[in-house]
């Protein structure tokens, strides 16, 4: 996981956004400190512990019942004596010397049973006062914990407000020294989250986005929608149905488009070697010397069946594909010899595989730039077909690239190139040297990792996320990109003016709130 800080949060236009990740800086405190409770004791009056009393007056009384019970006999003796001396039966000094005596003896006993009373109640009030003392501490130790708890109250109190408006999303950005991210897995609703935050905040600086959308997914469906409400007029094209109307490549050479056909022919046969590539490219390249400066994919596919000896040629006679002198001078273009054979099976193979851009462009008019342009592939051309389209726009992209001055902003204009898997390794290669020169940012997604993927993931000042819908962890870093636009020319069958970046940093058109579409169908063509 990058390390995030507050202020990336928010989002800044200078910046490349890949997602979000989620983080927490300020943990959960937890439940509250627990409230320290009260010594609860039974409600009882001011007056003694009853029970207290009680034991204490029977062990007096214990103690004092000996005593009682001679103060007791003393007291009868005396009784006694007092009545012998009235009835004369003893002399009254004696009597008076024996009353004496038995009452100082009952006095001492009354008297010792007095102290004693005397005793137990000092006791229990003795013990009363230790109680009063226990529970007067009691007290200042629970206030002072009570206290400490309100102190730790406050401080949990501070921590939870903190984690309560705290942000947990923050935005996970390229690091500025990249320029390429290679994003391996996933699903196409995380593409789709991926391809609308960092097109919306490429959009949002003022930059130039183009995406071609291999996945048949349609992943740019809200990015489009977005685009829309902020003003902006994106350009779309789902194809094959909106082949007609697509003129990327419209100002190619005829050396860059034969380089560019070439390519197309070799979606087919993955193990083509360079020589391959260079025999078809020195093919096409004669016949378009032949065909002329504005030549359209269908006149290259009927000198390519003159070529091959496939059909009547006089069909794209009468349609006005090609002249009779174009013919003559096809028939005799590679001579005669033991080499025909070879350069009639790639002149059939070439137009095999031509055949199916040729209405590439027939129906092609002048648009105005777009700030977001859209080449999304719909399911109605099959596997094979939409990978033939894919690697000609791919490689038409390429060359628009290597036309374009470098750019003064990285990332000023950014490809996103979604399902970059179904591209042959040298039309990738030659897509990132592309990038790279002309600091265009370039951003492929990969659903499976192929031998060709793998070869290309890792290299220098590259970001790489794998396995997450979306990208969240950092990888390595990759290469670096920004704007870069393509050259225009006069309008003509296939080479009108097209809608793609023509300055390294042109001006922002205005914006209107009408939408503007290259074919009545778009993205949603091809449900995700």
């Amino acid at each position: 996981m990058a390390d995030v800080h507050p202020e990336q949060a928010q989002l800044q236009a200078d910046r490349i956004y890949l997602g979000w990740q989620y983080v927490l800086l300020h943990p959960d405190p937890g439940p509250p400190p627990k409230r320290p409770s009260p010594f609860v004791e039974p409600q009882r009056e001011s007056k003694p512990d009853p029970e207290l009393v009680r034991r204490e007056r029977m062990q007096e009384d214990l103690l004092n019942r000996p005593v009682k019970i001679f103060r007791t006999f003393m007291a009868a003796l005396a009784v006694l004596i007092l009545g012998a001396a009235v009835a004369g039966a003893l002399n009254w000094s004696f009597a008076i010397i024996g009353l004496v005596a038995a009452g100082g003896v009952a006095a001492i006993c009354s008297y010792a049973v007095l102290q004693g009373d005397r005793a137990v109640r000092y006791r229990v009030q003795e013990q009363q006062a230790r109680d009063d003392r226990v529970r007067q501490e009691r007290d200042r130790e629970l206030f002072r914990a009570q206290e400490e708890h309100a102190e730790r109250y406050r401080e949990w109190q501070e921590l939870k407000d903190r984690h309560d408006r705290q942000l947990t999303w923050y935005a996970v950005a390229v690091p500025d020294e990249i320029d390429r991210v290679d994003v391996a897995g996933g699903t196409l609703p995380g593409w789709s989250a991926l391809v609308t935050l960092l097109g919306a905040t490429r959009l949002y600086s003022g930059g130039h986005l183009t995406v071609l959308d291999l996945s048949e997914g349609a992943i740019a469906k809200d990015l489009i929608e977005l685009a829309r409400r902020g003003g902006d007029d994106p350009l779309v094209w789902v194809l094959p149905v909106d082949l007609p109307k697509l003129d990327l490549g419209a100002t190619l050479k005829p050396e860059a488009f034969a380089d560019v056909l070439a390519h197309v022919v070799s979606v087919s046969e993955e193990h083509r070697t360079t020589r391959d590539l260079s025999f078809d490219n020195a093919i096409l390249e004669r016949v378009l010397d032949v065909l002329g400066e504005n030549a359209t994919i269908a006149q290259v596919t009927a000198a390519l069946r003159a070529l091959a000896q496939v059909g009547d040629p006089r069909d794209d006679l009468r349609y006005g594909l090609i002249t009779a002198e174009q013919l003559e001078r096809i028939g005799t273009m590679f001579g005669r010899g033991v080499s025909d054979r070879v350069v009639i099976e790639r002149a059939w193979a070439l137009e095999s595989q031509l055949r199916k851009l040729e209405t590439l462009g027939t129906e092609a008019v002048r648009l105005p730039p777009a700030r977001l342009r859209v080449v999304s592939m719909d399911r109605q051309a099959g596997v094979f077909g939409n990978r033939v389209l894919g690697t000609y726009v791919a490689t038409a992209l390429t060359h628009i690239l290597r036309q374009s001055p470098a750019s003064d902003r990285p990332w000023y204009h950014t490809i996103i190139v979604a399902g970059a898997d179904k591209l042959r390794g040298d039309v990738l290669d030659r897509l990132m040297d592309a990038c790279e020169t002309s600091r265009t940012g370039l951003v492929l997604t990969y659903r499976s990792l192929t031998p060709t993927v793998r070869e290309r993931l890792g290299s220098t000042r590259r970001w790489r996320s794998c396995g997450s819908a979306t990208p969240r962890t950092r990888g390595w870093p990759a290469s670096t990109s920004a704007p870069s636009t393509a050259s225009s020319s006069p309008s003509s069958p296939r080479r009108s003016a097209p809608p793609w970046p023509a300055s390294t940093a042109p001006p922002t058109p205005p914006r209107s709130t009408r939408s503007r579409r290259a074919s009545r169908s778009g993205p949603t063509a091809a449900p995700t």
